[in-house]
């Protein structure tokens, strides 16, 4: 979790110098993204089909992804 916290906050502190920086970091951002939603839904249809039930932590972070996704979208093209 400390990792994870480190990592971030150098990720949030990082500029970019250069439109190409700038487009690199939305790629692989967006690659990110689709990457760990695709396993949690992945996760969810595992879970269901072998134990016959999903548990809801898996759906809560799946659906908090795609909200802080939207907000950090919305946020971005208002302010820059």
């Amino acid at each position: 979790m400390l990792a994870t916290l480190v990592y971030g906050l150098l990720i949030f502190t990082e500029k970019a110098n250069d439109e190409r920086e700038v487009a690199i970091r939305g790629f692989a951002d967006r690659v990110s993204c689709l990457v760990g939603m695709m396993f949690l839904v992945m996760i969810i249809a595992m879970d269901f089909f072998t134990l016959g039930k999903v548990y809801p932590e898996i759906i809560i972070v799946l659906v908090l992804m795609v909200i802080s996704k939207s907000v950090a979208h919305y946020y971005a093209s208002k302010n820059f």
